[in-house]
């Protein structure tokens, strides 16, 4: 299928009858317009062709198609045979200069009798700046496409509903489920229950075109409980939103070894206090203990229950 169908052309395969002055072709049409003689050669055209081609129009007298584009098929000429049809082509022009044309071949007649004139209408339109931009489209897309499947991180896209649209290969690996069995689910049943409800707001967050992140659990095909951190948004003229998901598994368990670990130190700091203050009276009453014990006058009563 041709990318651009700009063209006017005959909608039957019978020649077009036109008026005697059909062939003043107009100076102010867009398109490049030339008039073909039974034999294939060029009698008329206008100054769209005479732009396009890079020459006078009388430099067009008596040429082919084939003298003057660079069809994707071989004879262009050869290959009308009275028919209306459509076809893409390349021109050199100027300094050998190519360009892409769309063009749009019909037969017509010119009059009637024997003195009518049968030929063909040929319709140019240069279109190599929307074939270059449907190019740079196609590599645009193979370079995303690339990078899409290619990150580390687990990318996918939901509608408006929440159902799953794209999966790359790091979300088939980090939920278990393969795309087919991905795409068009509702993403709640791959949560942990408690998780759902934060999930549902940050969707309806994104839908309204807020960019941001949030933790949450997922429980794998495999039953497995893992902890995700997502980062979302929904891209402008999309209603679908985008999510970049990475496994926070390992990171939430060293952050629980931490704060373990922090606990401790804690509990240990407090033992550490408490024995302190209760060291330091004891202390006191020991060394007054030992000025009485060196009292003389003590009887052995006395000394006894100090020494105890």
């Amino acid at each position: 299928m041709k990318p651009f169908d700009l063209l006017r052309s005959a909608r039957a395969n019978a020649p077009l009858t036109l008026p005697g002055d059909a062939l003043d072709l107009g100076a102010q049409a867009p398109d490049a317009m030339l008039a073909l003689a039974p034999d294939g050669r060029v009698f008329r055209s206008n100054t769209a062709a005479a732009a396009l081609f890079g020459r006078a129009a009388e430099k067009l007298l008596g040429l082919t198609l084939d003298d003057l584009i660079d069809a994707e098929e071989s004879d262009v000429s050869g290959s009308l045979g009275g028919r209306a049809r459509r076809f893409d082509a390349r021109v050199s022009r100027g300094r050998n200069e190519p360009i892409t044309v769309a063009d749009s071949t019909g037969p017509f007649r010119v009059g009637e009798g024997e003195a009518a004139i049968i030929g063909t209408v040929v319709m140019l339109r240069d279109v190599s700046e929307q074939r270059r931009a449907v190019e740079e489209l196609t590599r645009s897309e193979a370079r995303y496409r690339h990078l899409f499947e290619g990150a580390s991180d687990a990318i996918m896209t939901f509608d408006s509903l929440g159902r799953f649209t794209t999966v790359n290969d790091a979300g088939e690996a980090l939920s278990g489920y393969s795309r087919s069995e991905l795409i068009g689910r509702f993403f709640g049943p791959l949560l942990a229950i408690e998780a759902l409800p934060r999930a549902i707001i940050e969707f309806r967050r994104a839908l309204s075109g807020n960019v941001g992140q949030f933790e949450t659990v997922i429980i794998r095909k495999d039953g497995e409980r893992r902890y995700m951190t997502v980062n979302y948004a929904c891209p402008q003229r999309s209603r679908e939103v985008l999510c970049v998901i990475r496994d926070a598994t390992e990171e939430k368990r060293l952050q629980q070894q931490l704060i373990q670990s922090e606990k401790m130190a804690a509990i240990g700091q407090l033992v550490s206090g408490v024995a302190h203050e209760v060291n330091n009276p004891l202390a006191s009453i020991s060394a007054f203990a030992q000025l009485l014990i060196a009292d003389r006058g003590l009887r052995p009563d006395q000394r006894h229950s100090v020494e105890v």
